[in-house]
């Protein structure tokens, strides 16, 4: 929906299956600028920067529909039964904050 100036990153989960999924979203996409990256660590490592700015109030999210499941999740991970929101969104937030995108630019789009 951003278009096609939009830079995409994805994830590539370990082994087989997430090569292929990963090999299959770049297929799809053909046409944008797409990148997908092997992530190291399990999902509750990868997380761990997330929290701790999640805690010190530096994360902030907009009103919508979502947010009840969205934050439900939070609150039961890494136990409970659905992680792939919080894993989402700690990898966007440790891409954005990484250095390799220029913030500035993607809020002027």
């Amino acid at each position: 929906m951003d278009g096609h100036q939009v830079s995409v990153w994805i994830e590539q989960e370990p082994g087989s299956g997430g090569k292929e999924s990963a090999e299959n979203t770049v297929r799809n996409l053909a046409g944008f600028n797409i990148t997908a990256e092997r992530v190291t660590g399990d999902k509750v490592s990868r997380a761990e920067p997330y929290a701790a700015q999640i805690e010190g109030g530096n994360v902030m999210m907009i009103r919508a529909e979502w947010n009840r499941d969205f934050l439900a999740e939070h609150e039961t991970f890494p136990a409970g039964k659905y992680k792939d929101q919080v894993d989402a969104a700690a990898g966007a937030f440790n891409k954005l904050t990484d250095g390799s995108y220029d913030i500035r630019r993607l809020v002027t789009l």
